[in-house]
């Protein structure tokens, strides 16, 4: 009788437990190929993006024409990833996409600002999507990628100072780097709709809607350091509290994906030099976009302010 029960508990427990867990973290770090927006129009409908859609069907028609290179390297753990490169002028804007995202979906208007004022523009495909190889892991891996781009970006001929703009799950990543070994030459870290807590960024998604939280949520991350080798328990704020690099935080306050409280807690955390810039009509990843001029301005000023004058090392 006891048996009996035991072996339906645990066939309940990997049914509704186990089996769920593996499943969740095998599809969130599934390689992803979207589509930009101006192959597939329709992807922005019932999206944040539609109410734009004009406008940013146009802004990635424009940036899409500039003289991009492609270019990679090897991350620490063998993946290959691989970028889109417009080399400019010494100052180089490095922008990392976010989940499920592509790098002209994400920085469509502000490639082409950076582009505009001289900058050498580097868009990598974020492990696990596009062109890059790999799983996604939703930042701590992305973390390390962050700081490989910015070592391979300095190391360019002619290269000055460096900005590195991360939206999103990427924005997490530069929580998870603010105290890593970045080139002395990188001198602002922009961190736009980033989440700090990946367990309980985990607890908002659609996937976990109908599964008991508190059960699945330690299997989760028993199955991520098994499959992914990271530990999804890890808090940027941790990090954070270490920053050296100076750092501005943008959040929208119509964002539901990741919210403008949590986007104040990383800020809050932050020991560097730091900003925060908030547009109060901005869904998730639109911050740039609807907060228009002022806080265009805002942010270039703070970034214009962390550069050096002199010549960069020939």
């Amino acid at each position: 009788m006891i048996r009996g029960i035991l072996f339906i508990l645990a066939g309940a427990a990997l049914v509704f437990l186990v089996l769920p867990a593996l499943f969740l973290v095998l599809a969130l770090s599934a390689h992803r190929n979207p589509a930009d927006f101006d192959q597939d129009p329709a992807s922005m409908d019932h999206t944040p993006y539609e109410a734009r859609k004009a406008e940013i069907l146009k802004g990635v028609r424009t940036v899409r024409q500039r003289p991009w290179q492609e270019t990679g390297l090897t991350a620490a753990d063998g993946v290959p990833l691989r970028a889109l490169w417009l080399p400019g002028g010494q100052k180089t804007a490095i922008l990392l996409h976010g989940y499920c995202s592509t790098p002209f979906n994400n920085y469509f208007l502000i490639a082409e600002v950076f582009a505009r004022q001289g900058w050498s523009v580097l868009m990598p495909f974020m492990r696990g999507h596009g062109k890059s190889g790999g799983r996604t892991t939703l930042g701590p891996k992305e973390a390390q990628d962050a700081l490989l781009w910015a070592a391979w970006a300095a190391g360019q001929p002619g290269c000055g100072d460096v900005a590195v703009y991360g939206m999103s799950m990427s924005a997490a990543a530069l929580h998870f780097a603010a105290d890593g070994p970045w080139p002395d030459k990188v001198r602002v870290l922009i961190a736009d709709a980033g989440y700090h807590d990946l367990t309980q960024q985990m607890k908002s998604l659609q996937q976990m809607k109908y599964v008991p939280k508190a059960a699945i949520i330690p299997l989760i991350r028993r199955f991520a350091r098994w499959i992914l080798r990271v530990d999804f328990g890890t808090d940027g704020r941790s990090h954070l509290e270490r920053a050296r690099v100076p750092m501005c935080f943008l959040r929208g306050m119509l964002d539901t994906s990741v919210s403008p409280e949590t986007v104040l807690e990383a800020y809050q955390a932050c020991s560097a030099r730091k900003l925060l810039l908030t547009a109060e009509e901005a869904p998730h990843t639109l911050a740039f976009m609807a907060g228009g001029e002022p806080l265009q301005k805002a942010l270039f000023e703070f970034i214009n302010e962390q550069m050096i004058q002199e010549e960069p090392e020939q």
